[in-house]
C-alpha cells in the first residue's frame, strides 16, 4: 500500500507570468554585448509576486554576477556561467519594480537579449530616444506534490489483495472427510 501511495504522487508546477520585458510589436529584438568588467542594469515591472526570473543568454560561455534587487535591498545575487544562469529561482518577493544588474566578471564578452524600446517598460511613458532594457520574464512559480489516486483507491486495491488472499487460503486447506 505504501509503495501504490509513493508511486502515485507527481509534482504539479504551475507558473502565472507577472512580468515579460522584450516580446511584442512595439519592440526591437537585439543583442547587447557586455564587455569585461562592464555592466547592464534593467528596471523590471513586476504585476504581483514572484520568485523566478528568466534570461535569454546568446550562446556566451562568459562569466557573470547577476544582482537583483528590489529598492535598496538585494533580493537574491548569482555567480557564475552566462549560459548557466539562465533561470532563477529566488525568495518570493511582493509585487513593484525591480532592478536586475548583470556584470561581466570575466575576460571574454558576453551577448543578452536585449529590446530597443522608444518607451519605458515601468511607466510606459514614451521616450525621447530608444533605450536597450534585458529580455526577461518573470513568473511566480508553483511547485506542489499532487496525488494521482485517492485514498479510497488505495483502500479498495487493498481489500481486494486481501479478497484474494483469503480466498486463495481457503482453496489450499487440506479437505477432511
Amino acid at each position: 500500500m505504501v509503495s501504490l501511495w509513493q508511486t502515485s504522487q507527481a509534482t504539479r508546477i504551475t507558473d502565472v507570468v507577472r512580468g515579460n520585458q522584450g516580446n511584442g510589436r512595439y519592440v526591437v529584438s537585439t543583442v547587447q554585448k557586455i564587455g569585461p568588467g562592464h555592466a547592464v542594469t534593467t528596471p523590471l515591472a513586476v504585476s504581483g509576486k514572484s520568485n523566478v526570473l528568466r534570461l535569454k543568454p546568446v550562446a556566451t560561455h562568459g562569466r557573470v554576477t547577476i544582482t537583483l534587487t528590489k529598492g535598496a535591498h538585494v533580493v537574491k545575487r548569482w555567480r557564475g556561467s552566462a549560459n548557466e544562469l539562465t533561470t532563477l529561482n529566488y525568495p518570493l518577493t511582493a509585487a513593484g519594480n525591480l532592478r536586475l544588474a548583470i556584470k561581466n566578471i570575466g575576460q571574454t564578452p558576453v551577448r543578452y537579449g536585449v529590446m530597443a524600446a522608444n518607451y519605458s517598460p515601468l511607466t510606459g511613458r514614451v521616450t525621447a530616444k530608444r533605450h536597450a532594457y534585458l529580455q526577461v520574464v518573470i513568473k511566480q512559480q508553483f511547485i506542489k506534490p499532487h496525488a494521482l489516486t485517492t485514498g479510497a483507491a488505495s483502500l479498495a486495491v487493498v481489500g481486494c489483495v486481501a479478497l484474494a488472499t483469503i480466498l486463495a487460503l481457503g482453496r489450499l486447506r487440506p479437505e477432511t472427510e
